[in-house]
């Protein structure tokens, strides 16, 4: 949770808020749904535990793909029409670019298309859970339905490795451990730069804070 009150919260939020619901006009997103998710935003965030600066942060958020999130997961008709005609391409060329496979990106697409208009609605549309839920302006749309394709496929690999036969797996393995030590024997000063990215990796994570650790270790 945030560290500053309510009150004091909203008058630091106005401004970006304010963006957010300019941005948003056509959708006509309240301010009271602008602060809400600003409030979410930086509870993900997690900076102001740390000491970061939150206006540095406010300025820092896309309000205007946020503003576009904000009116699609509540149904809005004419944002999904400009979110479907901005980013349906883009989502499927990067499950195409991650994926390698035409059937498995758009299989990995489509389930994303219907994650983010959301699960779990009755007949009327309510109670719907939009995967755009979990959008919070910290970095471009795009980037983070590139993020969630590359999720949603390292999910699909791991979930089919656990089928395979074991003595699949182990040849799998061995021919990769053969395949990196001829590689090795290429590059002479490969194992010392792996040695030094490794030391430098784990000084990186020892630097998280054990709220980001847990996150990435959840990866």
């Amino acid at each position: 949770m945030t560290a500053e009150s309510p009150a004091k919260l909203k008058k630091q939020c106005a401004g970006a808020a304010a963006r957010i619901v300019r941005f948003g006009a056509e959708w006509k997103i309240a301010e009271a749904e602008a602060l809400e998710t600003l409030a979410r935003s930086i509870d993900s965030w997690g900076g102001l535990t740390r000491g970061e600066s939150l206006e540095d942060y406010l300025e820092s958020i896309r309000a205007e793909d946020l503003a576009l999130a904000i009116a699609c997961r509540s149904g809005v008709a004419a944002a999904w029409e400009t979110f479907i005609g901005k980013y349906r391409p883009i989502l499927y060329a990067s499950a195409r670019a991650i994926c390698r496979d035409e059937s498995a990106a758009r299989e990995v697409a489509d389930s994303m298309w219907a994650e983010l208009y959301g699960i779990g609605a009755d007949a009327q549309g309510a109670n719907r859970r939009s995967l755009l839920d979990y959008f919070h302006g910290r970095s471009s749309l795009a980037t983070w339905m590139r993020a969630i394709v590359a999720q949603r496929h390292i999910d699909s690999v791991r979930s089919s490795r656990r089928f395979d036969p074991l003595e699949n797996i182990e040849a799998r393995d061995s021919r990769n451990d053969n395949h990196q030590n001829e590689h090795h024997n290429d590059e002479p000063g490969h194992l010392r730069m792996m040695e030094i990215f490794t030391a430098v990796l784990r000084a990186a994570l020892a630097a998280l804070s054990a709220k980001d650790r847990m996150r990435l270790g959840c990866y």
